[in-house]
């Protein structure tokens, strides 16, 4: 199993995710990988999800280059468990919205 990979698509998820209501918003779409950013940006169209994500996004924001590349990074099955659970929990909330 390649959880590294997994990891670095659950960052990718929640961040087309959190991207999409800027999309939704007509909003420029910053070029990061970094969530916590990207919930700064959401935060005057969906007030408070900046505070309800920012552990889950710094979290799943560690897979965003790093896990890409499998070779030099060690993920345990926990941390894969977590940030499924994490990108489970944004996306639901994005969801929600429309």
């Amino acid at each position: 199993m390649h959880i590294e990979i997994i990891c670095f698509l659950c960052q990718q998820a929640a961040e087309k995710a959190l991207k999409a209501i800027l999309a939704y918003h007509d909003e420029d779409i910053p070029r990061t990988h970094d969530l916590i950013k990207v919930l700064k940006f959401c935060e005057p169209h969906c007030p408070g999800i900046k505070d309800r994500f920012a552990e889950q996004a710094g979290r799943l924001s560690n897979f965003a280059v790093t896990a890409r590349y499998p070779t030099e990074v060690g993920v345990s099955e926990k941390e894969m468990d977590q940030a499924i659970e994490n990108a489970g929990q944004i996306l639901s909330a994005v969801k929600s919205l429309w």
